[in-house]
């Protein structure tokens, strides 16, 4: 009965999705019509209904509507090939297949489970500290990665080797906690830095060259600080209210180090695997003083792993997420055709003039900010997200004298609050991973929930912090 009722209300939604298509998208394009919107920029915003419609329905599978809108945008001609495919030559693509095969390599060499079992044999046997081993990984990898997809990618190997050497039972509280730890190693921190978030670095381009100088570094870490602090203490007590268990069963120190002897002396890959890992960790950190971007690093470090035999031919074809893939440069494709339409200037403009409420009020603005980015963010990723969010914002930080810092920082933070599954291309690559099975989804949700609240605090009760550092 229950699967009956699930299957009338799955047909129910369709229905109305299917319908919400053949309504909505034309209705729209002949409202840019009116409003004197081009043919081309009219199409392009009946497409992006189509688009998010599908996605609010779950009428297709996450990466097909993006993929749709691409083609359709080259169909019609709204852009030409060079824009409408652009996100097929996007630099992501090296450093999303960069990644995938290292965390590949990784897993199946068996030095993933050598390094938690390490970790596991020194942290106390309490879940707490285990949970906290992803944290403090993914605060490793928010120094040498701006990408939350690349640190989600080379955590998830970890999670799957902790759950693992718990024996945490499939759908547990235990084993729900330390995926609701894995998501927030890979997202706590990515406004922590200046560049933990390749939005962000691209949001700082936009300024001054002497206002990106003044930011970067020192001052970002010291004007981040304090919301940074009180939203990882907000993650700890979620997480402590959310998952009230410890581990099921008790982990032996001397069952972990029988384990580890049985592992033996390290094995060839292990080590090719671990220096590839350093050449990618090394390579990102130092950056700045080689030159070399974290894609082409990413696309050095795979092709080193092909030539020695690390990844073969079946790891390439199977541990790429291509789907996951697809999804994000069809994505960034339809950005950039918008942005050659000139609809993200247009939406900027119109916007501008409805923000005059605010006043001087900071809170106002806060508010202003949060709603705008949550806005634009149930029709476009992450990133796309806040740098629109940030264009439309500038000039009225400007206006009420705010340091632009304080918008790149805020459309930063709460565009990491996300309410549906389409939204959040990193919890896409958990969704499409194998651990899918092993967590439960609502609850991880109703922690998620908590933590998209816990954004809007922490930016409130830095108030006082950034008045004393002259930023607002």
């Amino acid at each position: 009965m229950n699967r009956l009722d699930s299957n009338e209300k799955a047909s129910a939604r369709e229905l109305v999705g299917w319908s919400s298509l053949l309504i909505i998208p034309p209705a729209l394009y002949f409202t840019g019509i009116f409003y004197e919107l081009t043919v081309q920029a009219a199409l392009f915003v009946a497409i992006l209904s189509v688009v998010i419609l599908m996605w609010l329905f779950n009428l297709l599978d996450d990466y097909i509507p993006p993929m749709l809108g691409m083609f359709a945008s080259l169909f019609f001609g709204l852009a030409p090939a060079p824009i409408a495919l652009s996100g097929l030559a996007s630099p992501s693509l090296l450093t999303l297949m960069g990644v995938f095969a290292l965390a590949t390599v990784i897993t199946t060499s068996g030095l993933g489970r050598r390094f938690v079992l390490n970790l596991l044999l020194k942290v106390p046997d309490r879940l707490f500290w285990q949970q906290n081993i992803l944290v403090c990984c993914g605060l490793l990898l928010s120094f040498v990665s701006p990408s939350g997809n690349s640190r989600v990618t080379l955590m998830l190997p970890l999670f799957k080797e902790i759950s693992d050497a718990l024996k945490l039972s499939k759908r547990g509280l235990g084993i729900t906690s330390l995926m609701a730890a894995t998501y927030g190693g890979a997202m706590l921190f990515s406004t922590a830095l200046s560049n933990s978030k390749s939005a962000s670095i691209a949001a700082l381009s936009m300024l001054p060259l002497h206002l990106q100088n003044q930011y970067l570094g020192v001052f970002w870490i010291v004007a981040a600080s304090v919301p940074m602090i009180i939203l990882l203490i907000m993650h700890l007590v979620s997480m402590r209210v959310m998952f009230p268990v410890d581990s099921a069963q008790k982990l032996s120190k001397q069952t972990v180090a029988q384990h580890l002897s049985e592992l033996g002396g390290l094995t060839q890959k292990e080590r090719i695997a671990g220096l590839a890992f350093v050449f990618f960790f090394v390579g990102s950190l130092t950056s700045g003083l080689h030159h070399v971007n974290t894609p082409s690093i990413a696309g050095l470090t795979i092709l080193l792993l092909l030539v020695v035999g690390a990844f073969s031919k079946t790891d390439f074809q199977k541990s790429m997420d291509w789907p996951m893939i697809f999804f994000m440069l069809s994505m960034d494709s339809m950005m950039r055709t918008m942005a050659h339409l000139g609809l993200d200037q247009q939406l900027a403009r119109a916007m501008s003039e409805l923000y005059s409420f605010v006043d001087g009020s900071f809170v106002l603005y806060t508010l202003a900010t949060l709603t705008t980015t949550l806005v634009l963010r149930l029709a476009f990723p992450v990133a796309a997200g806040m740098l629109l969010s940030f264009v439309i914002l500038l000039p009225v930080t400007i206006s009420q004298g705010y340091s632009p810092w304080i918008c790149v920082f805020m459309t930063a933070i709460f565009s990491d609050i996300w309410f549906f599954r389409y939204q959040n291309s990193i919890y896409l690559i958990i969704w499409s991973s194998e651990s899918v099975a092993d967590y439960d989804h609502a609850q991880f949700m109703r922690h998620n929930m908590i933590m998209n609240l816990a954004r809007v605090l922490c930016v409130l009760a830095a108030i006082p912090f950034w008045s004393w550092m002259s930023l607002i």
